[in-house]
């Protein structure tokens, strides 16, 4: 039976994303020291992770902020921490320090990480060599999610492709302006007046870059561009300035260079650590002589001088020597910005909260996260919390019909994107085509679209079918009864073939009992059989007469699954008798306990003969008989002794155990010297046949 109920609520509504939208992309955070962050949770608590390095690292997760992969540009490892097959001998962010066979991963910003535009699996993997190297190069790797099944690994032929060289730590990536499109921003290493731009859309990364020439040089080791709110405006510091440009979306190139001093005072004075708000209106710098941080308004844009006016310290200065701030990084839910701290030599993680509105409110809280997990043992220091996946958001999305069906007894159902003009779909599923077939309740939502006009559809699928199950065919015991239980589910009603509705049955014989549920109108049903038994223990060995020397294994068997104790300790089905007398089995079982027995006799069959080497047949009661010699409870069938002289005539015949020659011939002494015996004997238990032969001393 089948029942379809559409409830269509047309919810037909748009609004345009903006850039303080959740997002799942950087909900996961790996770096540092084997330090990992989940924004998922409540409480926000550190873990661990494979990540180990002083700078540079990144990591991607989907939009629901389920964790992809993290990278440190010379390893990648997936959502399990576990190294991508591929991902072998990669180059960037060095550079091999003394005493390390790694590299150190010492490029501050010198890792990032671009979604594909053009291929929803893929990413790519910028990895820069750090400042400490004599050649500063440029890399990028290809990780496709949809290898190692599903774990993602690095596109052969697509790792350790060389973008540029002399390049600086502080790289950044930008949106385009036709949201399919990423320019990955790269400044020149030194005091440079360079930064490149490389395209990054649907075709992937072109690695002709657009070269922008400054009208004066960049100083400073912090170069790093910022893309404001607006989306053509960047903003940057160098060692003494806080300057902006202007940047063309469509084809890269940075221009119109604006700058104001920052040095304020005579005395020492550098900018460093920049960062930026996540509604992208708020820029932060710090005065690294005192370990400061400053807050300025970039509502206030174009008019730079308005800006700085702006300034607001929302981080006092850390005059103990040692103290430095190292790095900031936006939190991606919430309104609040992690950063890196050092004050006299101690390092910890502190925040600012409300970081997006005006410097007075923002709240800076010192020491609010741990500097390592609760079971780290390391104590090596780093100096970033990871770079920010930038993710384009779509100019405009519109959430068209949803959907709610519920379906009973049926396998799958069709879902279809209602986007007609779309030339480009993606499921929550993975798939990318303009229908899909689902067979399991849940939410599902396509995102359909064309260049920038995006459609969302979802439909909430609820698959009803009942399933009963009634334990395995089994037996009864005599006498006994059996509670027949099943899984059931949510079921409405039972009703049994003996008439029963209850949930269980009880049963005292055998039989073929059938259970059929009821859920909203859908039935399943379900049959166990159960056969009567009657249980018992038997030994398969009949009562026995066994050898010492010849062992033998008396085993116990039931017609049910039992345990077995012996009556001497012995566990267990198998038992080998070391002693005559009755041995006892009892057999435990679902049905009770049961008992056989059976009786052993063990006798000494070792039957070996010995025969002596001389006699002496003269009447003094010592050794005056040639007998051979026989173990006790010896059974010998036949037995024929024969004694030769040295004509070769027959001097004595014994045909039993026990007799011997007394040492006469013909009813006369027999001369001293020496004869020859010859002895055959079988051994009854053994049955072997026994030949010996030898000679023997007559004395007198």
């Amino acid at each position: 039976m089948r029942i379809d109920l559409l409830l269509l609520l047309l919810l037909c509504f748009s609004f345009s994303l903006q850039t303080s939208r959740a997002q799942g992309e950087n909900m996961n955070w790996h770096y540092g020291r084997n330090v990992s962050l989940n924004f998922g949770q409540t409480p926000l608590t550190l873990a661990t992770s494979q990540v180990n390095v002083m700078e540079g690292c990144s990591s991607v997760s989907d939009a629901n902020g389920n964790l992809l992969f993290y990278t440190t540009g010379f390893k990648i490892w997936d959502k399990n921490g576990i190294e991508m097959p591929n991902a072998t001998s990669l180059l960037g962010n060095g550079p091999i320090l003394p005493g390390q066979s790694n590299p150190a991963g010492s490029g501050f910003k010198s890792v990032q990480i671009i979604k594909h535009p053009g291929n929803s699996q893929q990413y790519f993997v910028i990895s820069g060599d750090p400042m400490e190297l004599v050649v500063k190069k440029l890399y990028y790797h290809v990780v496709d999610m949809s290898l190692n099944n599903g774990l993602g690994d690095v596109l052969p032929g697509q790792k350790n492709i060389e973008i540029m060289n002399d390049v600086s730590e502080n790289l950044s990536v930008f949106s385009g302006i036709d949201c399919h499109t990423y320019w990955l921003v790269a400044p020149k290493n030194g005091n440079s007046d360079k930064y490149y731009t490389f395209k990054i859309d649907a075709g992937g990364f072109h690695n002709t870059p657009v070269i922008n020439t400054l009208p004066m040089n960049i100083q400073g080791f912090t170069k790093e561009l910022f893309q404001t709110k607006n989306g053509h405006t960047a903003v940057g510091i160098s060692d003494q300035y806080l300057f902006t440009l202007e940047f063309d979306g469509l084809n890269g190139t940075l221009g119109n260079l604006d700058t104001i001093t920052t040095a304020l005072s005579t005395g020492a004075y550098r900018n460093l650590i920049p960062g930026i708000s996540r509604d992208k209106t708020k820029f932060y710098f710090s005065n690294s002589m005192v370990s400061n941080l400053y807050q300025v308004d970039l509502n206030l844009l174009p008019n730079l001088t308005a800006v700085l006016n702006s300034k607001v310290e929302v981080i006092p200065p850390h005059l103990a020597a040692a103290s430095f701030l190292y790095y900031l990084r936006t939190a991606p839910v919430g309104d609040k910005i992690y950063l890196i701290q050092k004050v006299a030599n101690n390092y910890s993680i502190g925040s600012l909260s409300n970081a997006s509105q005006p410097g007075a409110q923002v709240i800076y809280t010192p020491n609010v996260l741990p500097f390592y997990p609760a079971t780290s043992t390391t104590l090596e220091s780093y100096y970033s919390l990871g770079a920010d996946v930038v993710i384009n958001p779509p100019s405009d999305s519109l959430f068209n019909i949803a959907s709610d069906t519920v379906l009973c007894n049926q396998g799958s159902y069709q879902l279809q994107s209602n986007n007609t003009n779309a030339s480009q779909f993606e499921w929550s599923t993975g798939a990318t085509t303009t229908a899909i077939n689902v067979t399991q309740s849940g939410t599902y939502w396509v995102k359909s679209s064309n260049v920038c006009d995006i459609v969302f559809d979802t439909f909430h699928v609820s698959f009803l079918t009942p399933e009963v199950i009634l334990p395995e065919d089994t037996t009864l015991c005599t006498g006994k009864s059996l509670v027949i239980e099943p899984i059931a589910g949510n079921a409405d009603s039972y009703l049994w073939n003996t008439g029963a509705t209850t949930p269980t049955l009880t049963v005292s014989g055998p039989g073929t009992y059938t259970l059929e549920i009821s859920q909203q109108g859908c039935t399943a049903s379900d049959t166990i059989h159960v056969e009567s038994i009657s249980p018992y223990v038997t030994i398969l060995q009949e009562d026995t007469l066994i050898c010492n020397s010849m062992p033998i294994v008396i085993k116990a068997s039931s017609n049910l699954e039992s345990t077995f104790s012996w009556s001497d300790g012995t566990t267990g089905s198998l038992l080998t008798p070391t002693a005559s007398g009755q041995y006892v089995v009892t057999a435990v079982n679902r049905c009770g306990s049961f008992t056989d027995d059976v009786t052993v006799e063990v006798i000494d069959c070792n039957c070996l003969v010995k025969i002596p080497d001389a006699f002496t047949p003269n009447g003094d009661g010592l050794n005056d008989v040639l007998t051979p010699v026989v173990a006790p409870g010896c059974n010998m069938q036949p037995f024929n002794f024969r004694v030769y002289n040295r004509f070769g005539q027959l001097v004595f015949t014994g045909i039993r155990p026990g007799q011997g020659w007394d040492g006469y011939f013909k009813d006369r002494p027999a001369e001293t010297g020496t004869y020859m015996y010859y002895l055959e004997y079988k051994d009854r238990y053994s049955g072997n046949s026994v030949q010996l032969k030898g000679d023997v001393a007559l004395l007198r």
